[in-house]
């Protein structure tokens, strides 16, 4: 494209690619990009391309200064983005590492502990609560019959 102003002719550059923000590596396989030095509104494109493959996925196109990247299987990953606007496409940014790793075993272990006492202790208050109500409407019966 071609812009034309005070007598002289210029090619109009593309912006210039956006920086990526995002983690260096995921225990959940879901992340988000956010699309820095671009526009707010403009039209990104967000390209993912696992180490192990040379087919790049395209998992974003859209508008808006971020994006949420989930269902990521365990590998290293590499990330690149551009941005559209009035005069095209800019240049893809330089790739960016992102590693996706499974959770340790301890930190599923204590996740699983943490979530069976909460539901041990829920159900003892429970039955706690449900005896001492009972209790106290067989006083109040047996205080009734009395008078």
């Amino acid at each position: 494209m071609l812009v034309v102003g005070a007598g002289t002719a210029r090619a109009a550059l593309a912006a210039p690619p956006p920086e990526l923000e995002h983690p260096e590596q995921s225990a959940s396989g879901a992340l988000l990009v956010r699309f820095v030095g671009s526009p707010v509104q403009a039209r990104h494109e967000l390209e993912l391309r696992a180490e192990s493959s040379d087919t790049a996925l395209q998992r974003y196109d859209g508008p808006g200064p971020s994006a949420y990247l989930s269902g990521l299987e365990v590998g290293a990953y590499s990330l690149r983005a551009r941005v559209h606007d009035e005069t095209g496409w800019s240049e893809w940014s330089a790739p960016s590492a992102l590693r996706v790793e499974a959770p340790s075993h301890a930190r599923v272990w204590a996740s699983l502990v943490v979530g069976a006492s909460t539901f041990l202790a829920t159900l003892g208050l429970i039955v706690f609560g449900v005896r001492r109500t009972r209790s106290r409407e067989l006083g109040l019966q047996s205080g009734d019959d009395a008078a």
